[in-house]
């Protein structure tokens, strides 16, 4: 991922542990292929992946100043040049959110301190959340004169289900403390301390990687597909894949 600081994977038995080691604010895009291959290419079939971020708070918000060269200052000589510049930018931005969500396994993200603007593209872009009981979340965008583009209001409303507490949250910007999120479903567990829930976080990815590697990434395919699609569309997604399965089954014999 394109912070201040170094992706490392670590492979064991039952996981393969994506460290973010960041210092508190989200950086420059200088390493976000090197972080989207780390997700997409994570192929060790029974393995299982989760974030660890090393520092006292998960994400207190976007670097403005990094931010600023690339949004107030785009590459261009021409109005048109300029926004199809900053367009790509803010692409980028998105899709280094979105890649998380790509990885092929189940990710899961344990939150402690401060969660606040990027961080909460973060963590909605992660399949299991969960949290310390001294975490707070702030979508922070209002107040720096901003709408949240990186994924926030896209993937919140349908992680929370209340499109009025979604809309509180984005138009306040006041902050949720744990025991709000886990009451509304941002997390699902809340742990009293960072040790506990790292241990817990551990155990989850160890449970789930004993697990079917096919039928656990089929599952989180068919999900994130039936989150944004009809029932109906998605019943026939899931018989396709399904199918496809036999095929090539078949085909091998």
């Amino acid at each position: 991922y394109a912070m201040q600081g170094i992706i490392h994977i670590h492979s064991t038995n039952a996981a393969v542990v994506l460290m973010l080691r960041v210092r508190g604010l989200l950086k420059s895009f200088n390493m976000s292929n090197s972080y989207s291959n780390a997700c997409l290419n994570c192929t060790l079939i029974y393995d299982m992946p989760y974030i660890n971020v090393k520092c006292n708070n998960l994400c207190t918000g976007i670097d403005l100043m990094s931010m600023a060269s690339d949004i107030l200052q785009p590459e261009g000589d021409d109005t048109a040049r300029i926004s199809w510049n900053l367009r790509r930018v803010i692409t980028q931005y998105q899709e280094t959110f979105s890649v998380i969500e790509k990885c092929p396994k189940p990710v899961i993200v344990a939150i402690h301190g401060a969660c606040i603007g990027a961080g909460v593209d973060l963590i909605t872009a992660c399949d299991i959340r969960l949290c310390t009981q001294d975490a707070w979340f702030q979508v922070k965008e209002v107040d720096i004169g901003l709408a949240a583009d990186d994924g926030t209001l896209q993937r919140l409303p349908s992680v929370i289900g209340s499109r009025s507490l979604v809309n509180e949250l984005a138009f306040s910007a006041r902050k949720m403390y744990a025991d709000e999120a886990k009451s509304c479903g941002l997390v699902s567990r809340v742990f009293p301390d960072k040790e506990t829930m790292m241990a817990g976080a551990l155990e989850m990815a160890g449970d789930i990687a004993r697990k079917s590697p096919v039928a656990v990434q089929g599952t989180k395919i068919n999900l994130i597909y039936s989150r944004d699609h009809s029932v109906p569309e998605a019943l026939n997604y899931i018989v396709r894949t399904e199918l496809s399965k036999v095929k090539r089954y078949k085909l091998t014999k």
